[in-house]
């Protein structure tokens, strides 16, 4: 009941059925009863990982799993090829390069088609749990080389990344809008500094693009949040790409993984504007 509340915008109401639980979990030592009870387990993770996503905060109940998830070695070694953008695998700290290599542990088990979801389920959930930790301040790496700004907007589109694409979460669904409005203020403070659009505009692209798919389509009451994710790509030179079927392809997947891709993707346009100009 919390998850369907979230979803259509109940944040109060879910909150409260929630804290209910937690209530039972906590006072009451309900531990050993939620060891016995896998379904009841992964419905009370649910709810709380996307009541935390929806508010804004960390979950409260402990990963009722381990981090530590078996996968076979290809997995792993399709993970790790080609080489992360550097904004993603250094430049932004440990924590976000960890959080994408979840994603991408993630993305990888659902296209070899023979991973349980239940696994997948997994990876997902630790993914999820890390990008909170990252956007809500849990995490103790040292300075990165980004500044705050552009980590809190590789992580906020990587986390509406995995709702809309791994999670599946329907666009018009309340939660969406929500994260998709914190992903467009977060864009807001990047633009402003122009250093950082100079420095990695493949990155504020990627965001961008991600931000479109809580656009997607003739969904009311989001007219003001796809314009301000077109007038990004208009500004970086990229006005022919901004319609591209972006659901329907892996470039949005795998675009910040591969640095390579990203220069070939963007190189001409973006070389353009750091030079002066835009592309019509």
């Amino acid at each position: 009941m919390s998850t369907v509340e979230i979803l259509y915008g109940n944040f109060e109401a879910a909150e409260a059925h929630l804290f209910g639980i937690y209530k039972l979990y906590e006072v009451l030592n309900y531990e050993q009863e939620f060891s016995n009870e896998p379904v009841l387990r992964k419905s009370v993770g649910f709810a709380d990982l996307f009541l935390a996503s929806a508010l804004g905060s960390l979950p409260k109940f402990p990963l009722f799993h381990s981090y530590d998830i078996s996968l076979p070695q290809r997995i792993y070694n399709e993970a790790i090829k080609p080489q992360p953008h550097p904004v993603v695998a250094t430049r932004c700290g440990g924590s976000v390069a960890q959080a994408f290599n979840y994603l991408r542990l993630a993305v990888c088990a659902i296209r070899a088609e023979s991973i349980p979801p239940e696994t997948i389920r997994m990876l997902i959930n630790v993914a999820d749990i890390k990008l909170l930790e990252i956007l809500h301040g849990e995490v103790a790496d040292p300075p990165s080389a980004m500044s705050s700004s552009i980590v809190n907007l590789v992580t906020r589109a990587a986390h509406l990344f995995l709702y809309i694409s791994i999670r599946q979460i329907p666009i018009r669904a309340s939660l969406i809008c929500t994260m998709r409005d914190r992903l467009c203020d977060a864009m807001e403070e990047v633009i402003t500094q122009t250093e950082i659009c100079t420095d990695c505009p493949e990155v504020v692209a990627w965001a961008a693009c991600v931000g479109l798919l809580g656009t997607w389509g003739a969904v009311s009451g989001i007219s003001s949040a796809r314009a301000n994710f077109l007038t990004v790509l208009d500004s970086l030179g990229l006005k022919d790409s901004r319609d591209l079927p972006w659901m329907s392809d892996d470039k949005l997947s795998s675009l910040l993984w591969d640095a390579e891709r990203c220069s070939l993707h963007f190189r001409g346009i973006i070389e353009e504007w750091i030079h002066g100009g835009t592309s019509e």
